[in-house]
């Protein structure tokens, strides 16, 4: 009876109806062994952040305006003008004298003033610091979705599940992680493994 399973399964295998690994796993296989149609790692990072409008660049300039905008004062400029005629006339016992004065007065106003509680604790730079930590946290969630693909892939590539719905589910793990890659880079990482594969 186990010769008979044995020599059936040879058969089966020899023809291709039982041969999973050939069939759906080769694309994947390929694709894993060659690596070089997908982007790098840190090629999908930067795609990711200039996505989210979180690219390094972008954070650190949005730092710096930050940390330095209070330490610019408001500046306060203010202008005034007045013109007066004065005419005085004086009746003496010696007679009379009369005193003019005409004058011209242009006044200009300067002030600085500095937000000193902005200077010991300014909000903007929080809400920066908060992107810092999207940053971050996005980087990681790139990092482990590419890496845990990858570990998939490689799984699919070398020891490939033996059974037809196993290896389905395998296929589609690796799909719903490319559909993750390509959610948080608008579609780079896709775009980019048909640009290389053509």
């Amino acid at each position: 009876m186990r010769v008979t399973t044995f020599f059936s399964s040879l058969v089966l295998m020899a023809t291709g109806i039982c041969a999973p690994r050939s069939t759906h796993a080769a694309p994947v296989a390929q694709r894993v062994s060659s690596g070089t149609d997908e982007p790098g790692c840190g090629d999908t990072i930067k795609a990711a952040l200039a996505y989210a409008a979180l690219h390094p660049d972008r954070v650190d300039r949005l730092r710096s305006q930050a940390a330095w905008k209070d330490l610019a004062p408001i500046l306060g400029v203010k202008a005034r003008s007045n013109q007066s005629t004065l005419s005085l006339d004086k009746t003496t016992l010696t007679g009379g004298e009369t005193e003019k004065a005409t004058g011209d007065v242009v006044e200009v106003e300067i002030s600085g003033e500095w937000n000193l509680p902005g200077l010991v604790f300014n909000p903007e730079v929080l809400d920066v610091n908060a992107l810092v930590d999207q940053q971050r946290g996005l980087a990681q969630f790139v990092i482990d979705t590419y890496y845990a693909r990858k570990r998939l892939l490689v799984h699919l590539t070398y020891s490939p599940a033996t059974e037809p719905a196993a290896l389905a589910l395998q296929v589609l793990e690796v799909d719903e992680l490319t559909m993750k890659l390509d959610a948080v880079t608008g579609g780079y990482f896709t775009r980019k493994r048909r640009s290389r594969e053509d």
